[in-house]
Order: C-alpha cells, then structure tokens, then sequence
C-alpha cells in the first residue's frame, strides 16, 4: 500500500478503504459512486437562501466565517423560516454542511490581505539570479581538489537555509470564502494574537553533515 500510496499519490486510508469495499466498488455501475456525491438536491430552500445571505453579509464586512458561525445561524435560519417545526427535524450534519458548501461554490481559504499574482519583473530578478550563480559555480584554473564537486564549491560548504512561521494562533486565519476569489480579506481580533508568531530556521548542507542546530527566534523587546 505504501508503495502504491507514493507512486500514484493516492492516500493509504483511501487505498484501505478501497481494498475493505472492493465487492461493493466492483459490483456497482458505471458512475454510479460520483452520480451520487454531485447530488444537488437541497432539502430546505428558504432556510440556505437566507444562510447564504448571511454569509454574503459577513464576508462584506470582511468578517471570518467557520463552520460554528454556519452552523448557529443555520439554526436561527430554520427557527425563522420554519417556526412550525421542530429544531430536531434539522439535521445541522457535516453532510449537509458540505452539500451547502457545494451548492453555492463557498470553500475554505487562508486569509490574505492582497492578490496572488506574479510580479511583473520577476523574469528579470530570475536571469539575475541565474547570472550570479553561473559566475560564481565556474572552476577556477587555480581550483584542483577534486572534493569540489559542485563547481568551485565543497559539498560542506553548500547549504540551503529555509524559514518557516510558527503562529501562537495555529490555523487562526482560515474562512470560508467563494471559490476562485483572489484576495480573501479578514479583519484582525483586538487580541492581536493573530499577528504573533515566532520563526523557525532550518539548515541542511549538500554533505549531509549536521553543523548548524535548527533556531528559533522570537520576535519583541528583551524585556518581555
């Protein structure tokens, strides 16, 4: 299963649960699995037409919406379109939740405060960079060890250093948000937590040799 996980990229509890209903797979119809998960039935119309607006509400205020806030004012929604029936009668599922999502194309996003796009001299700062480092990786004449591999260059002394943020909010800054929108705005919380993080710095050198221990900073005034 690993094997087969890692050359098709299909993850090994899909292939599990594959192999447990593979009677069940191989005996049914053509189409007949994704026939059924595009179903586009909705069951309460009034109730998803208001919850929508709600949402639509929301984000325009720049707002985060998460799956609670859906589910509250789906609740409020039914009381209010349908006050004859039972709140019971409402099954607030995550199959439901999904099908809402589906049916008015709304996923789940990160927030970002402009729009991903290339930068317009990003071909020029490519062939810059490509430059430097066709310059400096050329063997020198006067260069003869032959532990340098890599041009000029000692596997021991090339590394790549990488950062990556350690948020003290972890996940904080997801919403659901329409499909395909390039800028997904939320507005910060008082706390301002959502803006903390400390930093990770990780090394790894073309030898394989450990010689810088990984670091983390922490950004603020030493006193605190």
């Amino acid at each position: 299963m690993k094997e087969v996980s890692e050359r098709y990229l299909v993850p090994i509890t899909t292939l599990h649960n594959w192999r447990v209903s593979e009677d069940q797979i191989v005996s049914g119809r053509k189409g007949e699995r994704k026939n059924r998960r595009e179903v586009k039935f909705c069951h309460w119309p009034e109730l998803e037409a208001r919850l929508y607006d709600k949402y639509r509400k929301q984000r325009e205020k720049g707002k985060a919406v998460g799956r609670g806030w859906l589910r509250r004012e789906a609740n409020r929604a039914f009381a209010d379109c349908y006050p004859s029936k039972s709140i019971s009668e409402f099954p607030s599922s995550d199959g439901w939740l999904a099908g809402f999502l589906s049916r008015h194309q709304i996923t789940l996003r990160f927030a970002t405060n402009k729009s991903q796009s290339i930068p317009e001299e990003y071909l020029q700062s490519i062939l810059s960079w490509l430059h430097f480092n066709r310059r400096n990786s050329r063997v020198r004449k006067e260069t003869s060890d032959e532990e340098r591999v890599v041009g000029r260059y000692l596997l021991d002394i090339i590394c790549n250093i990488d950062e990556t943020p350690l948020p003290f909010e972890f996940l904080d800054g997801q919403t659901y948000a329409d499909m395909g929108d390039p800028t997904i705005l939320v507005k910060a919380s008082n706390s301002g937590w959502d803006r903390r993080q400390a930093t990770l710095l990780l090394t790894v050198f073309g030898s394989g040799r450990s010689r810088v221990q990984s670091l983390i900073i922490f950004k603020g005034k030493e006193k605190y």
